[in-house]
């Protein structure tokens, strides 16, 4: 959690160009992200991202500990104020590992009494409708809530108790003229639809899964490169799924509209979230499912496309059935962006200050991360887990985080029943966890939260503990979407 020099002391907003165009904003389009993936390639145009955190502006580790930061301000009567912000706007993230029984009050519009209060706890256990599992829930140590609270013209949290630690408030700005409807607990029919078909998708991710279906069976001898899928025309994939046996000897490459160069090129396990040899996790578009492994990132091109298996090996044969879904409508040049993947390996020394994600040029949004950590031989547990998620947009503005197992919706590891073991939720989970031998991983998707940017963005973890980084082995693959079929990513 150590505050790196090459950013802005102060968290500031990201004027960036957010998750809908439209002039009328409705619970009901801040709910479709959620579970009408075709919306995901979509740029996103005319908003502000930002995120009020508890990090330490010291540059210390004090990001909640002591609550130091985990207010705006004190009221007279000694309630806390969390959030205090101008409209138009919707929050669309609210995580904590330290919530409270204590009652959370949301003014809405400038009211004098609030429109909704909530004890802490309720904002995320589901007994409090429309609050609801699976897009408000806990796990490994995190409390998390993607039900998104609207408002026109200002938004003020505040806390009745006396004490705050630990929080994230994710929250995204429209442009002055956009009519809001904002919050009421009172749903309209419609609305509680799309809550219940977020429930279903999330439960089975493949069921949104649209368009025509191809299978072919695919054997990949050592050190060949096998085609599985092309295009000569402009349509979009919807869906891949391969065999997991073998998966460790292959590489998955992707080209876009004639690029000589991959859009994706990765190492089938680690796109697929594969650690330590094994499959680990099920997320709603990535991940393994009992012998498959599948992506359901919908992936949009102009006139051709070419999906290609790499065998790495020396002397194993790779053979699966390969699955793609893909439609004809072709991408929308102007609204839409090709998805890449960015897989590195990189071994950081004790004074190496951060771990670069990615850092990329054009237009387009940032929407998941997969990140372990390797500690060097004699480092006693993971330290470097305590590095905050950093993200400059367009080279002027930041978001920043209160630690690297935040970021992944966890809290507290090496706690038992807490960040200290294996588990997979549809946007977040952990990818397992050992003190002993130091190494963990974690998993987000930003889908709601999708983090846009028209002409660069840099997406980092900061390296290190309380006082130095400790040397360590990192691996990640992060996805994005880009207004070119390939992108030259730099350090």
């Amino acid at each position: 959690m150590i505050c790196q020099k090459i950013l802005l002391a102060f968290l500031l907003p990201v004027t960036v160009y957010g998750q809908s165009n439209s002039k009328n904003v409705t619970l009901h389009k801040e709910l479709l992200p959620l579970y009408d993936m075709s919306l995901l390639p979509s740029y996103c145009t005319n908003t502000t991202e930002g995120e009020e955190t508890t990090y330490d502006r010291l540059g210390g580790n004090n990001d909640g500990f002591r609550g130091t930061w985990s207010f705006v301000r004190r009221n007279p009567d000694s309630s806390l104020v969390m959030l205090d912000i101008d409209g138009p706007g919707v929050i669309n993230r609210f995580y904590t590992p330290t919530p409270t029984s204590d009652t959370l009050d949301f003014y809405i519009d400038n009211m004098s009494s609030p429109t909704l209060s909530i004890c802490y706890l309720d904002l995320f256990s589901g007994v409090r409708y429309p609050f609801v599992k699976p897009i408000c829930g806990n796990a490994v140590g995190g409390y998390f809530c993607y039900f998104p609270i609207l408002f026109q013209s200002h938004c003020r949290i505040v806390c009745r108790g006396k004490k705050l630690q630990f929080h994230q408030i994710g929250y995204r700005l429209y442009p002055k003229g956009t009519t809001v409807t904002s919050f009421s607990d009172n749903l309209s029919k419609k609305e509680k639809k799309d809550i219940s078909r977020i429930a279903l998708l999330w439960q089975n991710s493949r069921e949104g899964v649209k368009g025509k279906k191809k299978q072919q069976f695919v054997s990949v001898s050592p050190g060949q490169t096998k085609t599985v899928g092309s295009w000569t025309r402009g349509g979009r994939i919807n869906g891949i799924e391969l065999d997991t046996t073998g998966t460790q000897d292959c590489r998955l490459r992707i080209f876009w509209d004639g690029e000589i160069h991959p859009a994706i090129d990765c190492p089938a396990a680690q796109f697929f979230g594969h650690v330590l040899h094994r499959p680990a996790m099920q997320s709603l578009l990535i991940g393994c499912r009992g012998n498959k492994n599948y992506v359901y990132f919908p992936m949009p091109f102009d006139h051709s496309a070419r999906v290609e298996l790499v065998n790495t090996s020396t002397s194993n044969t790779y053979k699966s059935m390969a699955t793609i879904w893909y439609s004809r409508d072709s991408r929308h040049a102007a609204t839409e962006g090709y998805f890449c993947a960015y897989a590195q390996s990189r071994h950081l020394e004790t004074k190496d200050p951060y771990h670069v994600l990615l850092n990329v040029a054009g237009q387009g949004h940032y929407v998941g991360t997969m990140l372990t950590g390797q500690g060097d031989e004699g480092v006693n547990g993971t330290p470097f887990w305590e590095g905050d998620d950093s993200t400059v947009v367009d080279g002027v503005s930041m978001l920043h985080g209160t630690g690297t197992e935040d970021y992944f919706n966890g809290g507290w590891y090496n706690i038992e029943g807490r960040w200290n073991h294996l588990c997979s939720l549809p946007l977040s989970g952990c990818l397992g966890y050992s003190s002993e031998t130091s190494w963990t991983g974690g998993y987000r998707l930003l889908i709601s939260d999708k983090i846009p940017f028209k002409k660069s963005l840099y997406q980092g973890i900061e390296h290190g503990g309380t006082v130095v980084g400790v040397p360590v082995q990192y691996c990640s693959v992060v996805f994005y979407y880009v207004n070119k079929p390939y992108v030259f990513q730099t350090q």
